[in-house]
This record gives structure tokens, sequence and C-alpha cells, in this order.
């Protein structure tokens, strides 16, 4: 089992403290965020050591069962082992693309991000809210308070990420914004709390009534 804090360079497990390393992919799987893996032997067409690339839909091919296509971050796209001949060239890791319209999903750039510093820069999050403008795309508030679309596959881009901390023991749950009037939810203050501390101060829940 690969450590946690490890990720494949090609040649060896190298230390990298912010993403977690799961399992080789072990099936053709779509929307998986993948890099080289224990089998790889490549070179560097997924763009060089540690990068990092989605699971899409193949073209029709030759090859059958035991390969799954990739898009790197790079934009190039190749198809690899899954399987065939007992090879596994990519292993799993975080953060996978969001790969369709769904709302109150938290989020962050993802690997086909070309919009600048509209989410209010590298490392920012938001919430996916509804009223996207056409099938493929998805609306998200950031917690900057700007809202804008992006592709959740059109044009077959994927301009998300999910986000997910990573952790060696349980699952982390992910906060979301409550979207509708609910009883019964625990909650505390989101992205567009401005009631100071009339809920107990930061970090304060509550239960809806």
């Amino acid at each position: 089992q690969v450590p946690a804090w490890k990720v494949y360079s090609g040649s060896a497990w190298e230390e990298q403290e912010t993403l977690r390393v799961e399992a080789p992919l072990l099936k053709e799987e779509i929307g998986v965020r993948v890099r080289r893996g224990p089998s790889w032997k490549w070179g560097d067409q997924d763009g060089g050591p540690g990068s990092a690339g989605v699971t899409i839909p193949c073209p029709r091919t030759n090859k059958t069962n035991g390969w799954v296509c990739v898009r790197w971050d790079s934009g190039k796209e190749f198809e690899y082992r899954v399987g065939k001949w007992g090879a596994y060239d990519l292993i799993v890791v975080e953060q996978a693309p969001l790969m369709k319209e769904e709302i109150g999903v938290r989020v962050r750039r993802g690997p086909d991000w070309k919009w600048d510093d509209q989410d209010g820069g590298p490392g920012s999050t938001g919430v996916t809210i509804p009223g996207s403008p056409s099938t493929g795309w998805v609306s998200v508030r950031w917690d900057s308070g700007q809202q804008a679309a992006y592709r959740v596959g059109a044009d077959r881009a994927y301009d998300l990420s999910v986000v997910e901390q990573a952790t060696t023991t349980t699952p982390t749950k992910i906060s979301a914004p409550l979207m509708k009037d609910e009883i019964g939810v625990r909650v505390k203050r989101g992205p567009d709390w401005k009631w100071g501390d009339q809920d107990g101060g930061p970090g304060s829940t509550g239960v809806t009534i």
C-alpha cells in the first residue's frame, strides 16, 4: 500500500505533502484525477514527474478492455494500461474534476482552468449554485462574492475540481451551503455571512427548526 504522503515520479516514490495519493487505477473509469503509476514507461508524455491529468472517454481505437484515455494538464491526450498485460500505468490522486452539473458542491479551479483570478486567486474555493447557462456548464459563487459559469464537460473541458481534504483516517465531510429550507440540519455560518457573532462566534453550529 502506498503511503498517503508519497507520489510516484516514474522511478521512485517521492514525498509530496500537498496531495494524497491513493491506489493504482485498476479499471476504465472516467473523470478520475491521475498521475503516472508503478508500470509507467511512457517517458514525459504526461508533462514530466508530478504532472496530473484526468481520465476521459476514448475515441474509437483498436484497443479494447484494459486501456483508458487521459487528458494531461498540458492538453495532450494518450491511452494507458489499466490491467492490460498486468500493467497499471496510473495512480489515482485526490481533487478529481467536477464532471457534471451538481449544485451545492464546494470547488476550486481545476485541470482546464483558463479564467485568470476570477475565482479570487489560487487556492480560493466556491460553491456550485443553480443557474447554469447551458448543458455542460455550472455556475459558481466564489467565497469572494464573484459569480460565473464554468465548463463541466462543454468542449471536453473541466474547469473545476471538487474540494477534498486529504486524511489518512476517516474522510472529512465537505461543507456546502444550505440551499433550501430544511428542518433538522446542522449548520454553521456560510460564504455570505454578515451577522457578526450572532451565532456565538466562528466555528459555532446550530440546527434548523
